[in-house]
């Protein structure tokens, strides 16, 4: 036990779990070798992808709340008609209040037994903090996508009030139907902004699909992606801005005005609380979030609708 503290201090669904099955039995050694245990498995969740490919500045050291400043009227500069005119001169003037977004906690813990923490191979706070590493990854950016900015939520990019919103509404979508959209957000994104997007975000059955572009003769056409492109595992299958039920979307973002703040992961066996009287210990892991999409709304870019609906692979 003293081990799996050091490894943890060195360092969400909630159920009692014992060495049998179902529970722990599967890292409580029969005869199993070592390096075999090595390769347990986690539970399969989708992949973390877009908090790692935005800027992350330190989280705050308190508060519940992270802001920004943010000009509304910004300086301008003209060429000088002659010498000894006046110089070009604009009052700035700034958002009030500025943008902000809630610091949402993720968290996440497994009550399970002082044998299953003591006698699994690996040690079972090992497997849990990786179980629950990954849990947080998925949670991360579910919450910078879907994210409300309510109910304890930080904001996401679905949310950001002044974003731009290409609609692709097709009851029949094709490849270049669906292109011809996606260059219409690359355009429109540009011009909002003044620089054009560094980053093309889509699901990957999103990207499946445009891979699987046929010409007329059948042959398949490569797109060249106007962004690098990132497939996010996390983009829902549900969304209905299209009116349908099983809808996703695309994003163009200028990675660099979307900073990302985590403060953790923090992982911790506690073992000295109520559930003591039962040999029971509890593995948790959170972390905390803040995003700030809505400091510059230019920044990012959406196609929706009823195009990008489950695609066809024919």
């Amino acid at each position: 036990m003293e081990a799996a503290q050091r490894r943890l201090r060195a360092l969400a669904e909630s159920r009692d779990v014992t060495t049998g099955d179902p529970g722990a039995g599967g890292l409580v050694p029969a005869g199993v070798p070592a390096y075999i245990a090595d390769l347990f498995s986690t539970s399969c969740r989708n992949a973390a992808a877009l908090a790692g490919a935005l800027p992350q500045p330190p989280l705050p050291e308190s508060g519940m709340d992270v802001s920004t400043p943010r000009f509304t009227t910004g300086a301008t500069v003209a060429v000088q008609a002659a010498q000894a005119d006046a110089v070009s001169e604009t009052d700035i003037d700034f958002e009030s209040p500025p943008p902000s977004s809630p610091v949402a906690t993720i968290a996440g813990q497994v009550d399970l037994s002082q044998q299953a923490l003591d006698r699994s191979l690996p040690g079972l706070d090992v497997a849990l903090s990786r179980e629950l590493g990954e849990a947080l990854g998925e949670a991360i950016d579910s919450q910078l996508i879907q994210g409300t900015g309510l109910n304890g939520q930080t904001l996401g990019l679905l949310n950001v009030t002044g974003a731009t919103v290409v609609s692709y509404a097709d009851a029949t979508p094709t490849q270049p139907e669906a292109w011809a959209k996606l260059m219409d957000a690359y355009a429109q994104a540009s011009q909002a902004l003044g620089l054009p997007p560094d980053l093309l975000c889509m699901h990957p059955r999103r990207a499946a699909w445009f891979w699987n572009w046929k010409d007329t003769a059948g042959g398949l056409v490569s797109p060249r992606w106007p962004a690098r492109l990132l497939e996010v595992p996390c983009i829902p299958l549900t969304l209905s801005a299209g009116g349908g039920t099983n809808e996703d979307v695309i994003f163009l973002l200028r990675s660099e005005e979307l900073p990302v703040m985590v403060g953790g992961p923090r992982f911790r066996v506690m073992i000295d609380w109520t559930g003591s009287g039962s040999l029971t210990a509890r593995v948790q892991a959170l972390c905390y979030l803040a995003f700030l999409p809505n400091r510059k709304p230019e920044a990012v870019t959406s196609v929706e609708g009823s195009g990008l609906a489950t695609p066809s692979y024919s």
